[in-house]
């Protein structure tokens, strides 16, 4: 029964990941209301708020943001959310919340 528990959890962080780097805002939140760990990451180190980031997707940094996501999170490769930005919308989003938030 446990091992059933925590593969459903490993699929329901997966589903974080690809909700947030398709875009799907509504299953993001639905997805960290259930408790969904909002700095989960995959296996290059991307978190649900660098893949929206990097995705170009607004609305969903803004709610992976809301809900503590980690700012200062890097990747494999050492690149943050505000770097793999896809556009300066999403990148000023980023260092304003940078600049309210202490690193740490």
């Amino acid at each position: 029964m446990h091992l059933d528990k925590s593969a459903d959890l490993l699929v329901d962080e997966d589903l974080l990941l690809l909700a947030a780097r398709k875009g799907h805002l509504v299953s993001v939140h639905e997805l960290i209301e259930e408790g969904m760990n909002v700095n989960v990451s995959d296996d290059t180190g991307r978190t649900p708020l660098i893949h929206a980031a990097e995705k170009g997707h607004v609305e969903v940094v803004r709610e992976l943001l809301e809900a503590g996501a980690d700012i200062w999170s890097l990747t494999r490769n050492g690149m943050t959310a505000d770097i793999l930005a896809a556009s300066e919308e999403v990148r000023q989003i980023l260092r304003e919340a940078m600049a309210t938030r202490s690193k740490g």
